[in-house]
């Protein structure tokens, strides 16, 4: 339902003061940028703390939910990759990209690893404005806005993946030299 109005599988909940929030789960992709603040981030398989500045992903069918937040604010992007034409070749053929919307997602889902990005304030102001540029095309629907929302998705998806190996909390050299692989693989 989120997607009906703009006919594109992308949409935009932004700047939202968010409270504690049960366990759910979704049809769709969620990519989850931190504003401010703090909380603990749940899924079945532990929790882990998240913080200002934080990215990750949310596979469709990932139970999830927030507790102990304060003062916590963010954007959430709910997508179908599919539905949008991504990931192009060359960002498959990316290490960051990999790590931040494969691997890490995988690992968290699957064995509790709680690995994820953390966006320099510069990088998170960058992040945010082309959050409100999409949330402003999906809303506006000028002429072209489905075609300038996507464009603007993967400008955002490009500045992720070419931020993670610099921007990575937890372990980074065996997640990196995994994704690297997986990139390798993929520009075959």
């Amino acid at each position: 339902s989120f997607f009906t109005q703009s006919r594109l599988p992308l949409h935009v909940i932004h700047d939202q003061s968010q409270n504690a929030v049960p366990m759910h789960d979704h049809d769709f992709s969620e990519l989850v940028l931190v504003l401010s603040g703090r909380g603990c981030h749940h899924t079945d398989s532990g929790e882990y703390p998240v913080a200002a500045g934080d990215v990750f992903l949310i596979h469709p069918a990932e139970r999830h939910g927030y507790t102990r937040v304060e003062r916590f604010q963010i954007v959430n992007l709910l997508f179908d990759a599919r539905g949008l034409g991504l990931p192009g070749q060359d960002l498959r053929e990316c290490a960051g990209y990999q790590a931040l919307f494969s691997l890490e997602p995988n690992l968290r889902q699957r064995h509790g690893v709680r690995n994820h990005l953390r966006l320099a304030l510069r990088d998170l102001a960058v992040a945010r404005d082309l959050c409100l540029r999409i949330h402003g095309e999906l809303t506006g629907k000028k002429a072209g806005y489905r075609s300038l929302a996507a464009a603007h998705f993967t400008a955002l998806v490009v500045l992720l993946s070419r931020t993670y190996p610099g921007g990575h909390r937890g372990d980074p050299e065996a997640l990196l030299r995994l994704a690297a692989a997986l990139a390798l693989l993929e520009g075959r």
